[in-house]
């Protein structure tokens, strides 16, 4: 959700650039799933819409709607999100990273630096071994 604040320019330079965005995962979606289950809207997000004052107070009732006119919604990030991970690890572990799969945080390590508690380590439990 982009809540718009300026009459007119908000819409018109957000909408722009949403529309653009929506025409890039249509072609990609396109090339990814064949042009016929693009047509059929199967395996792609939605295209953006634009929401209205009222709409906006409706559906975000908490919302300070006297600074907003209105929203555009969007979709993004629909990945398949095993094969980013797996991504991720072997470039992390091609950078020299030590990749641990398998693993569960049971515990954070904290300490106390500069008055502020921070999170220095973690202790994990390896996941790859069966249960006794």
């Amino acid at each position: 959700m982009f809540p718009f604040q300026k009459r007119g320019l908000d819409r018109a330079f957000i909408g722009s650039g949403v529309m653009l965005y929506d025409s890039l995962s249509f072609a990609a979606s396109a090339r990814g799933n064949g042009l016929k289950s693009v047509l059929s809207a199967k395996g792609r997000a939605p295209l953006h819409r634009h929401m209205t004052r009222r709409g906006l107070r409706k559906r975000f009732d908490g919302l300070n709607h006297s600074k907003f006119i209105g929203a555009l919604e969007y979709f993004d990030a629909q990945v398949d999100d095993a094969r980013l991970v797996l991504t991720l690890a072997r470039s992390a572990a091609s950078l020299g990273a030590h990749v641990a799969v398998r693993t569960e945080v049971v515990e954070y390590l904290r300490e106390t630096r500069a008055g502020e508690e921070q999170v220095v380590g973690v202790v994990l439990r390896d996941r790859r071994q069966a249960a006794p």
